[in-house]
């Protein structure tokens, strides 16, 4: 990532709000849930481009069909 015009490793941030948040409580910019939605729409594009089909979310059995 790029900040005024410096390079700064990204993992760097990450730990830094983590800490940071830890320290003075607050909430990070993902929590589980964020997380969770991210997680399942990567597993989703690539499941429908292995089988080249179009996927759908069930959210009730919280399942890829």
């Amino acid at each position: 990532t790029n900040v005024d015009g410096k390079n700064i490793d990204t993992t760097h941030l990450h730990f830094k709000e983590w800490i940071d948040v830890i320290r003075n409580g607050g909430k990070t910019g993902c929590d589980i849930e964020k997380a969770f939605i991210d997680t399942v729409s990567v597993l989703m594009v690539h499941k429908s481009y292995v089988e080249n089909r179009k996927v759908e979310w069930d959210p009730i059995n919280k399942k890829i069909i």
